[in-house]
């Protein structure tokens, strides 16, 4: 039997040939379809109604986006660089 096409399907291929659609780790956790996330929170006393959106790493620097009613911040932490100092601000 000869297949008509082939349909591969998986995370780790080399090479893409005739691409249809990608979907990168940061694309799923920002789309919410990341089953979960096991994290540290730290109540913070100011910025109650914050948020703290994780936009694209290289995976030796992190790009963040701090939310705070209608400000927006982006900064960029390396490995074992801590949140807080970027918050408390």
């Amino acid at each position: 039997m000869k297949p008509q096409y082939i349909l591969r399907y998986g995370a780790t291929f080399k090479e893409y040939e005739n691409l249809v659609y990608k979907l990168t780790a940061v694309d799923a956790f920002n789309k919410n379809l990341v089953k979960g996330v096991i994290g540290h929170i730290i109540e913070f006393e100011k910025g109650k109604n914050s948020i703290v959106r994780f936009v694209d790493s290289d995976g030796k620097e992190a790009t963040f986006e701090y939310i705070e009613d209608d400000l927006r911040r982006r900064f960029k932490l390396t490995i074992k660089e801590s949140l807080e100092k970027y918050i408390r601000k």
